[in-house]
């Protein structure tokens, strides 16, 4: 029994690692892909968004079909389907072969990211689920400093095709322990097993509406017909499927869980989480090089600090959530990112290195600290035969709040930093109040936490 358990971590860690690994290292080869291409690299990033936008509208889709058909087949297909399209994508000769097989990762994605947390809750005790979700977000996060440190190496002595093809023995592994130890779970009766294809119809479009209205809004303008017709998708499709979810036996998501307001609250931190998480990537680079005049390499090194705190940060915030209540670590976190928030709102083009090094380190230490234990209250809430769909609602709206963050710093920064560009002294004091909204922004999570009910009772749902 400790051995499969042993297993079933070592797979969900695994997947974790390399989605962590991906997404860092192949934000950062763009501009080698842009070169080798010949393309601009404005179109190059379609295949980081387009990867986000479709792995978001799936989530809820792969969650609800885990849930009928069981864990274990999906989640290997997902791993099988995430590799190939890995090693296709390093195979690519034409920019349109990357981007369709990107598409085709991002499906494989969807599912490994939707499931995860489904398999932890239903195969791991409550008591050591915290935990459980502690190590797997480390993982994460290692994957993300991993993939910052090596990809200079591999673009430099090989090409932008080996960031696809350097993790094919972790694939290979990954799927074979996989398919040994993942148990093949009970599902639903017969009966109770039925997928909801309108609704998934109506939740890819209005979310594929709203998302890639986050993704061109600060690059077209609210008069392209581009956003028109994204907005048009979300505010047409987004509530025919609110309305169906309601209405129907066998939702993709039973709405009804909402009404718990101790769950509801969880899914805004989380929102208000990757809201602010999301900008502060987008933002940093451009203050740690507009004012501090550090180079390229020093802001990489500065940002992978982040990741290294969070390493070891979020393996504490899942042990802690299984020994003392959730409410005081969650609201440890968040207070520390808004205090980590105010003290950047306060640095100057003098400030010293060490101090922006601190900061940057408490602030990887307040998201460890947040997100581990709120994963676990949420999945708390989640009924025997619905984790999957609970799961892929809430990465959901975790990858909602990142699009959501990225495209609210963006409009700060036109607004704040590109219109009062000439002026140095006074792009300091802008991106202050750049820093000041992110703080406001995590206040309101901070207030939030503080009206969480107590956690020592189970409060399973359905």
């Amino acid at each position: 029994m400790i051995k499969k358990i042993f297993g079933i971590l070592a797979v969900v860690c695994l997947v974790h690692f390399f989605l962590g690994f991906d997404i860092n290292i192949t934000s950062i080869s763009l501009s080698s892909i842009s070169q080798y291409f010949n393309i601009s690299p404005e179109i190059t990033s379609r295949i980081v968004w387009l990867y986000f936008l479709i792995v978001t509208c799936f989530l809820q889709i792969f969650g609800r079909i885990g849930d009928i058909k069981g864990y274990k087949n999906i989640y290997i297909l997902g791993i099988l389907i995430f590799s190939i399209s890995s090693i296709l994508c390093g195979l690519s000769q034409s920019f349109f072969e990357l981007t369709l097989f990107r598409v085709l990762q991002a499906i494989g994605g969807a599912i490994l990211f939707g499931l995860t947390p489904a398999i932890i809750s239903k195969y791991f005790k409550d008591e050591i689920t915290g935990k459980i979700f502690g190590i797997n977000y480390s993982f994460v996060a290692l994957g993300g400093v991993i993939g910052r440190f090596t990809s200079g190496l591999l673009i430099e002595n090989f090409s932008w095709k080996a960031i696809f093809l350097v993790n094919i023995p972790i694939f290979i592994t990954t799927f074979i322990l996989g398919i040994f130890f993942i148990p093949r779970e009970e599902v639903k009766n017969q009966g109770e097993n039925k997928f909801d294809l309108l609704g998934s119809f109506l939740i890819f479009l209005g979310l594929f509406g709203l998302l890639y209205f986050l993704n061109i809004v600060n690059t077209t303008g609210f008069h392209s017909y581009k956003i028109i017709f994204s907005l048009l998708l979300f505010l047409i499709f987004f509530p025919l499927f609110i309305y169906r979810e309601l209405k129907i036996s066998f939702p993709l998501l039973n709405l009804r869980l909402l009404r718990n307001f101790t769950l509801s609250k969880h899914l805004l931190i989380f929102l208000i989480i990757y809201i602010y998480t999301n900008g502060i990537i987008f933002i940093s680079p451009f203050y740690l090089q507009n004012i501090f005049n550090y180079s390229v390499i020093t802001v990489g090194f500065l940002m992978t600090i982040t990741s290294i705190a969070q390493v070891f940060s979020g393996y504490i915030s899942g042990y802690l959530a299984d020994k003392i209540n959730s409410r005081y670590i969650l609201f440890s976190g968040i207070i520390l990112t808004f205090i980590t928030f105010i003290s950047f709102s306060l640095l100057n083009s003098n400030s010293n290195i060490n101090t922006i090094i601190i900061l940057l380190g408490l602030y990887g230490i307040s998201v460890g600290l947040s997100i581990p234990v709120n994963t676990k209250e949420v999945m708390r809430f989640a009924p025997q035969f619905s984790k999957g769909s609970v799961s892929g609602f809430m990465i959901t709206i975790i990858r909602t709040g990142s699009a959501l963050g990225i495209c609210l710093f963006g409009i700060l920064y036109s607004v704040f930093i590109e219109s009062n560009f000439r002026n140095y002294e006074g792009n300091t004091n802008n991106y202050n109040y750049i820093f000041l909204a992110a703080a406001i922004i995590s206040l309101v999570g901070v207030v939030i936490t503080l009206t969480l009910k107590s956690n020592r009772k189970k409060e399973f749902l359905g």
